[in-house]
């Protein structure tokens, strides 16, 4: 989804500001530089906020995990300009997730994990998104549930994947989906 003007694009790039350079291309500038580095970590208090253990991942491994979210939303069926929805706490998951829309051209909506059922009917309304993509829960908060429980709300919503256990009704685990791909 190109929202700006190409002469803007093409003005920007000739000065300088912006590149043709994609961010699949630098995943793979530098998982290829320094593969066995640290690219991305959890918070430390990752298991306190959404009962996930705290992960830390290599260049290497990041790439490896954007592979398998870019194959996982392809396999799908999401497309690019597709949206979907992340209500996720900062985390690597996070990371890979984004780098893979990046690649693929599918549209990620990232909303704070403080929404509830009132701001994401707004933002499902405004976006007409296809997917959304949670956590069991963020603290008290059970974000899963929420989102099972107000699906009937979203027509567009084909899919709900969420981190995490014991998972409601209608909600696909993440863990388990990429783990098949």
């Amino acid at each position: 989804m190109i929202l700006v003007k190409s002469e803007t694009i093409q003005d920007y790039v000739k000065k300088g500001w912006w590149s043709e350079q994609t961010m699949g291309d630098l995943l793979l500038h530098w998982a290829d530089r320094r593969a066995s580095e640290l690219a991305v970590l959890d918070p430390p208090n990752k298991f306190e906020i959404c009962h996930c253990p705290p992960q830390k991942w290599t260049w290497a491994e990041l790439l490896e995990q954007v592979g398998r979210f870019a194959a996982l939303l392809t396999v799908q069926g999401l497309r690019k300009d597709d949206i979907l929805i992340v209500q996720l706490p900062n985390s690597v998951e996070q990371h890979a997730l984004y780098l893979a829309c990046a690649i693929t051209g599918i549209v990620a909506s990232p909303i704070p994990v403080q929404y509830r059922t009132h701001e994401i009917s707004h933002v499902m309304d405004i976006t007409q998104a296809k997917l959304a993509i949670t956590t069991q829960h963020v603290g008290n908060f059970k974000a899963a549930q929420t989102w099972a429980e107000h699906a009937h709300l979203f027509p567009s919503l084909k899919n709900i994947w969420s981190l995490g256990q014991a998972l409601p009704p209608g909600v696909q685990s993440l863990s388990t989906l990429l783990s098949q791909t």
